[in-house]
């Protein structure tokens, strides 16, 4: 049918601003239109804590730190912080 979902495709745009043109790319092979690979840095620890949902909200802060990046500061994103 040739219909693509877009769920949950905000975050990854976050840091790949280009993702969606990857996506819907046909000269790119689908094995290659992929979002890029991160990790966040130090959300493993609030795993360890009694705390409900901890490591989404630290997620949530970072990703919201990439967009103030890019929005506030004029910076570009950046996967590694």
């Amino acid at each position: 049918s040739n219909a693509c979902d877009f769920v949950g495709i905000a975050r990854p745009v976050c840091i790949q601003f280009n993702l969606p043109q990857i996506l819907l790319d046909p000269t790119i092979p689908d094995k290659d239109a992929r979002a890029l690979q991160y990790d966040i840095r130090g959300s493993s620890i609030f795993s360890l804590l009694p705390i409900p949902g901890g490591r989404s909200s630290c997620a949530t802060v970072w990703y919201n730190w990439q967009m103030q990046r890019v929005a506030i500061e004029n910076r570009e994103p950046d996967p590694t912080l």
